[in-house]
């Protein structure tokens, strides 16, 4: 079907508005004791940082392509400026979290002051090479990230054209890494060959998810599915990963599978046509960041600080914060500094226009 800018997928928006608001729907339960009465809904949070996985590689993948450079300008271009669209906003959730003692959930009793090695590993977050805590709950998926974005443009030159056979083997390879290296950490080789701080390896079939999705993009066919195929697919596979992974614990096939579920369909359907939902998605994936990190501190402020005020209120507060905040937070941060890695990789061609700014590079 060609490659697309996020911004110009309104089923990409959707992807990604779906991930952050199942995240959301989790906390906010969490916050009030209903998850933990339902487990299902603590599946539906990690269900939905999934989906950001797979989301991330696809999108960072079509960046790449965009990029339109080899060798090590690439690279360069590509690190340069993911680290000024992911470091700037998480370090200052980090420095509000520990400012305004924000607890590491927002059902947490109490708020427990984390040391500095803590905070600086929080900070160049990397808490699970080091072996130390998140000072807030979301921040855990994002050292999976940035450790994924040293693969991404290895993975780029090899599937930038449509073969899917190498791809498999490589699929199959990240699923047997991820079985096995839970058994290897708690060996007496895990900690000796820090295989016990790999635990990004139950993730990377994920990712690869979406790197599949874009090599079937750089298919040159039209989707073969309607757009209501997409909202069919991707509301089943959660329903089936809801009831897989409840009854599976800890087993990571059922998320390996559903992700590539996801990727094999994502890019087959047709594009949403439906104006206002496109709108109200694009909005929320463009936010979705300042969500994700805001949505603690929010859920904690509006329920347990204010807890003896009147439950409208409550809602009233939380309901603006959770508007309100990552806007700021977005034009506040994270679109300043996305325009300074820009600055800084001036000479990659093509890549530089407002709309491209605001849709592969807000998105992912």
């Amino acid at each position: 079907m060609g490659q697309l800018k996020s911004g110009d997928s309104p089923n990409l928006d959707l992807l990604r508005s779906f991930a952050v608001l199942a995240v959301l729907v989790d906390h906010t339960a969490g916050t009030f004791g209903i998850a933990h009465k339902y487990p299902l809904l603590f599946a539906l949070g990690r269900w939905g940082v999934l989906l950001f996985f797979v989301h991330t590689s696809l999108v960072l993948m079509m960046s790449l392509g965009r990029l339109q450079l080899s060798g090590w300008k690439l690279f360069t271009t590509f690190y340069l400026r993911r680290f000024f669209r992911i470091y700037p906003l998480s370090m200052v959730a980090v420095a509000v979290t520990l400012v305004a003692q924000v607890p590491f959930s927002s059902w947490a009793l109490t708020y427990e002051p984390p040391s500095r090695g803590t905070i600086l590993a929080n900070f160049l977050l990397v808490q699970n090479l080091a072996k130390r805590p998140d000072v807030i709950g979301p921040l855990w998926s994002l050292p999976y990230e940035v450790q994924m974005y040293i693969l991404l443009p290895v993975l780029f030159l090899l599937f930038r054209k449509p073969f899917l056979k190498p791809f498999i083997g490589i699929w199959i390879v990240s699923v047997v890494l991820g079985l096995l290296q839970p058994w290897v950490a708690d060996s007496a080789l895990g900690p000796r060959f820090w295989v016990d701080r790999l635990g990004i390896a139950e993730f990377i079939p994920c990712f690869l998810a979406g790197v599949l999705a874009y090599q079937l993009s750089l298919r040159e066919k039209k989707p073969s599915q309607p757009f209501l195929a997409w909202v069919f697919t991707l509301g089943l596979v959660t329903i089936v990963y809801l009831l897989w992974e409840g009854g599976a614990g800890s087993f990571k096939i059922p998320e390996w599978v559903c992700c590539l579920a996801i990727g094999l369909v994502v890019m087959d359907c047709a594009e949403s046509t439906y104006s206002g939902l496109n709108r109200l998605t694009h909005l929320i994936a463009k936010y979705s960041y300042g969500i994700y990190l805001g949505q603690v501190a929010i859920l904690w402020l509006a329920f347990v600080k204010m807890k003896t005020l009147p439950l409208s209120l409550q809602w009233s507060v939380f309901l603006f914060l959770i508007v309100a905040a990552p806007f700021a937070a977005y034009r506040l941060v994270e679109k300043p500094f996305i325009r300074f890695g820009k600055f800084l990789t001036t000479q990659a061609p093509g890549i530089c226009d407002e709309k491209f700014l605001a849709g592969t590079e807000a998105n992912s």
